[in-house]
């Protein structure tokens, strides 16, 4: 996995290699912050609200982040969460290749906070 950030612009890769062949516009998400501010993760509901269209994830090499799957969301963590979480509403597009999320598009909220990059700085290009 890696990380863009230009301002408040935010890509997520999730892979490596493909082609776009759909994307998923307006789906509801979170950033998700630790308690010291530094942002630790991030959460995708797995359906829209309108045709409940599922979300699946790529495979990827987990050494380098966790996530964790329930029935209604799944969240990728850059670090082990640790304490209390703080979860900030942000919707994202989904970047599709073969049936798959491949990348995560986030034009972050001028009301929500950048967050602290301890935690991101690995994923960064």
């Amino acid at each position: 996995m890696k990380l863009s950030i230009e301002d408040d612009l935010i890509y997520i890769y999730l892979t490596e290699a493909g082609k776009l062949v759909a994307k998923i516009p307006n789906v509801n998400g979170y950033l998700i912050h630790d308690k010291h501010g530094n942002w630790i993760g991030f959460q995708v509901e797995k359906s829209q609200y309108e045709n409940r269209q599922p979300i699946e994830l790529p495979p990827f090499n987990q050494s380098d982040f966790t996530y964790k799957e329930s029935e209604e969301h799944i969240t990728l963590f850059f670090q082990a969460p640790v304490g209390e979480l703080y979860y900030y509403e942000q919707e994202c597009n989904l970047d599709i290749w073969n049936k798959k999320v491949v990348g995560i598009e986030i034009i972050r909220y001028s009301t929500n906070p950048k967050g602290k990059q301890k935690w991101i700085s690995p994923f960064l290009i």
